[in-house]
């Protein structure tokens, strides 16, 4: 009788581990959808499970709440704190922040889900301080930018679409030389970004980094070059999106309507 329980309360805890992943999935169709899912990974992550699973509901809540605070705009700097601080709790698991000796002997797979959870970090606190204003990205800038370089140091550079490069280019691109951005840094690390990530459309693996690099484009005077990075992701079709960028369906499809836009506004 015990064991057949044990068998119930199992097979319980996959139908729910699928559906949260459902929803996940479907988190870009509505942001009652995205609450729902953020609700059922919280749920699943009380009572007694490893911190690996912890770690892997507690990166799909911070990734949640990022959504919730820049796709739909929903009480956005909580839900961009929220996101950040889940993805702290998750690090947490394993020891302090920014010690990567607590991690580096950890299995891969867990090794994996930990700098996924400093990219998590340290993208939500970028969009959390870019909503804030100038003082407290002043404030926070060193911190935004260990997040990245913890990932490189984990030799993880692959996490979430190369997000280490992605974010450092942005990071130098938009933040004055005088509190620490760079361009010459920002076009070494846009470089690494479309060499490595490159799908077989030649549209990197998460497109929003064309429309960043468009604009580190422009800022050195290759305007054509700047146009031609914004057509590549306001060409993409349907089908494209679905076949090449299933993860990021929602994120890709909002991403060429900002394409449009900017291509407007570059006078293309």
């Amino acid at each position: 009788m015990y064991k057949l329980i044990m068998v119930m309360i199992t097979i319980s805890s996959i139908a729910s581990a699928t559906e949260c992943n459902d929803l996940y999935s479907s988190r870009g169709q509505n942001l009652q959808t995205t609450i729902d899912a953020y609700n059922c990974f919280d749920n699943n992550n009380e009572g007694n499970i490893s911190n690996h699973e912890k770690s892997v509901n507690l990166n799909k809540m911070a990734y949640l709440k990022f959504f919730e605070g820049s796709f739909y705009e929903n009480d956005a700097l909580n839900s961009l704190y929220k996101s950040f601080s889940l993805a702290q709790d998750a690090i947490k698991l394993y020891g302090p922040l920014f010690n990567k000796e607590a991690v580096i002997d950890l299995p891969t797979v867990q090794v994996e889900e930990v700098a996924l959870s400093y990219y998590l970090y340290g993208t939500s606190l970028s969009k959390y301080v870019d909503l804030k204003g100038k003082w407290e990205a002043i404030k926070r800038m060193s911190e935004i930018k260990n997040t990245m370089k913890m990932i490189l140091s984990l030799k993880k550079t692959s996490t979430f679409h190369f997000g280490a490069y992605r974010t450092l280019a942005i990071f130098n691109l938009k933040v004055p030389k005088i509190a620490g951005g760079s361009l010459s840094r920002s076009g070494m690390f846009f470089e690494k970004l479309m060499k490595e990530s490159k799908t077989q459309i030649n549209v990197i693996s998460y497109p929003v980094g064309h429309i960043f690099y468009a604009e580190y484009l422009r800022r050195i005077g290759k305007n054509q070059e700047s146009c031609q990075q914004l057509d590549l992701i306001k060409s993409l079709t349907n089908d494209e999106i679905e076949t090449y960028f299933q993860d990021l369906k929602f994120e890709t499809i909002k991403d060429r309507n900002v394409a449009e836009e900017t291509f407007k506004q570059y006078f293309c």
